[in-house]
C-alpha cells in the first residue's frame, strides 16, 4: 500500500493525523518552557564594568545561573527615553519615532520625555503586543504604556515622564505586589522602568547605585524562590548604558543664537533653522562638538531623515555612548550562558517572540538571540548572531 504525504486525494489520514500531533507536542514542549510570568526591570543607567570589583550577590548568581553579557550596544543617540523606547519596541528610533529625549514635531509640537506612545510613529512597546493578545501585563513608569485613549497594559502606573517617576525602593514594591498574585491573577509580563545610577558622576555614585540594584535583585530572586510556582518564573535586568555622556555645552546655544531652534537632551541636541551652512561653521568651530547634517549622518545611527530630526545634529558623543547589559535567570533561560554581544534592538524579539513565546506579527528591527534560551523557536540559531 502506497502512503502519500503531500497534498491531493491521496493523503493519508492517519500519516497526516501522525505529523500534526508531532506538530503539537514539539510546540507544547516549548511552551511548557517558557515562563508564566516575566519580570524585567529596564534600568536608565547602570555600569556593569564595576561588578568585577564589587560585591553583588545577585549578578554573580545571573552569571552561573543565567545568560547575561556587558555588551548590550544601544542606540544613537544614548538618551534615557529615547533608548528605553529602542528597547520595549525592538525598533530603532527611525521607526519607532523617539528620535531624541526632546524634538520638534511639525504636527504635534514640542516633545519632552513624554511616556506616552501616541507619540510613536511605528512599531510597538511590549505591553501594547500582549495586551492586543488579552494577556495580563503590570507596566510602572514603562515608555509607551498607554496612549490618550486607552491604557495598554492591564495594570499601569501613572508616571507621564521620569520626573515624576516614584523611586526605584517604591517600584519594588509595586514588582513585589504582582508576584504575591495568585499565579491565576498575576500578569504574564511585568514590565519596571527603574532609575538606578540616573544622574551619577562620579564611580563611587555608579557603584552604590550598582550595589542597589544588585539588592533589589536579591530580593526578587528570593520572592520568585518563595513561590509555589516560583520555577515557572524568570527575571531579566537591561540596561542601555553604563555612564551618562556630557551634556551639550553651553556655548552650542549661544553658537546658534537667535538663528535657530535647539532641542538638547544630554549629550545630542537637533538644530531646526534655515541657514544650515552658517549654523554648521559655527559650530564645527567649537571644541568637542561635532555636527552632522541631517542627510549626512552615518547609517548606523538609525535616527532617520524625518522632520522630527533638526536640520543638524550636534553631539559631544557622536557614538551611541557606553554600552550597555543585558541579564536573564529563569525559567526557559541557558544556565551560565555569557553572550558575546547583543543590541537594544534584539530585546523585545528575544524576550516576546523567543522566550515567552507570543505569536505576534509586529514590526521588529531586532532578532530572536536564540543562544540564551533552552529551546530557541523554530529557524532561530542557538548560536547568538554576530
Amino acid at each position: 500500500m502506497k502512503f502519500l504525504c503531500s497534498a491531493g486525494r491521496g493523503r493519508n489520514p492517519l500519516v497526516l493525523a501522525g505529523v500534526l500531533m508531532v506538530a503539537w507536542a514539539a510546540a507544547a514542549s516549548a511552551w511548557a518552557q517558557s515562563p508564566k510570568t516575566l519580570v524585567v526591570l529596564l534600568y536608565e543607567q547602570l555600569d556593569s564594568s564595576l561588578i568585577e570589583s564589587t560585591e553583588t550577590p545577585g549578578f554573580d548568581r545571573i552569571r552561573k545561573e543565567g545568560a547575561w553579557t556587558d555588551s548590550l550596544t544601544p542606540a544613537f543617540p544614548n538618551t534615557a527615553v529615547s533608548n528605553a523606547f529602542t528597547i520595549s519596541s525592538g525598533c530603532w528610533p527611525e521607526n519607532h519615532g523617539i528620535v531624541l529625549d526632546r524634538f520638534q514635531d511639525p504636527s504635534r509640537g514640542d516633545y519632552d520625555r513624554f511616556l506616552n506612545a501616541d507619540w510613536m510613529t511605528g512599531c510597538m512597546p511590549m505591553n501594547e503586543i500582549l495586551n492586543q493578545k488579552r494577556r495580563m501585563v503590570g507596566v510602572m513608569g514603562w515608555p509607551g504604556r498607554f496612549r490618550a485613549t486607552a491604557s495598554l497594559a492591564s495594570m499601569v502606573s501613572q508616571e507621564k515622564t521620569p520626573d515624576s517617576f516614584v523611586g526605584d525602593d517604591a517600584r519594588l514594591v509595586s514588582v513585589g505586589h504582582f508576584l504575591k498574585m495568585s499565579h491565576i491573577n498575576r500578569p504574564s509580563l511585568v514590565l519596571a522602568y527603574m532609575e538606578g545610577a540616573k544622574g551619577a558622576k562620579t564611580e563611587d555614585e555608579r557603584r552604590r547605585a550598582l550595589l542597589a540594584a544588585d539588592a533589589t535583585i536579591v530580593k526578587l530572586m528570593q520572592d520568585i524562590e518563595a513561590l509555589a510556582d516560583g520555577k515557572m518564573l524568570a527575571l531579566v535586568v537591561v540596561s542601555a548604558r553604563a555612564v551618562q555622556p556630557a551634556p551639550l555645552p553651553e556655548a552650542v546655544s549661544v553658537a546658534i543664537g537667535a538663528n535657530g531652534v535647539l532641542t538638547a537632551s544630554e549629550a545630542t541636541g537637533f538644530v531646526y533653522g534655515t541657514d544650515t551652512a552658517a549654523l554648521s561653521q559655527k559650530l564645527s568651530a567649537l571644541d568637542g562638538v561635532s555636527v552632522t547634517p541631517r542627510d549626512g549622518q552615518p547609517e548606523v545611527w538609525k535616527v532617520g531623515t524625518g522632520p522630527r530630526v533638526g536640520d543638524l545634529i550636534v553631539s559631544t558623543d557622536a557614538t551611541s555612548g557606553s554600552g550597555g547589559m543585558f541579564y536573564a535567570w529563569g525559567r526557559g533561560v541557558q544556565a551560565g550562558r555569557k553572550l558575546p554581544a547583543m543590541r537594544a534592538v534584539d530585546v523585545n524579539p528575544t524576550l516576546i517572540r523567543g522566550l515567552i513565546r507570543v505569536r505576534a506579527d509586529y514590526p521588529s528591527d531586532g532578532r530572536i538571540i536564540g543562544e540564551l534560551l533552552t529551546r530557541p523557536p523554530n529557524g532561530v540559531s542557538a548560536q547568538a548572531s554576530p
